[in-house]
């Protein structure tokens, strides 16, 4: 097995209330495709291909669906925009 055959580790940030726990940080290797399969399964979608994702990439996995949606809590903090960065829109 090739080392490098997965290309560049990309990181996932999964912003939900459903989120099994506050603060989770799961190491579990997964591809591009975990994000695909995910919205086919929540949306019953049939596969699109290959890669959508397979059994070490199941995101349902970090969530739980049943549980009272955790409340919504705002992040303070400065806010970047485009104007503040010397951008324009």
């Amino acid at each position: 097995s090739d080392p490098y055959e997965w290309g560049f580790r990309v990181p996932l940030i999964m912003i939900s209330p459903y989120i099994k726990q506050q603060g989770l940080i799961d190491h579990t290797p997964r591809s591009y495709g975990a994000i695909l399969g995910f919205i086919e399964d929540v949306y019953g979608l049939p596969r699109l291909g290959t890669d959508d994702g397979g059994p070490n990439d199941d995101l349902f996995k970090d969530f739980n669906f049943n549980a009272t949606p955790r409340p919504f809590t705002p992040i303070s903090g400065t806010v970047v925009t485009p104007s503040s960065c010397g951008g324009s829109m």
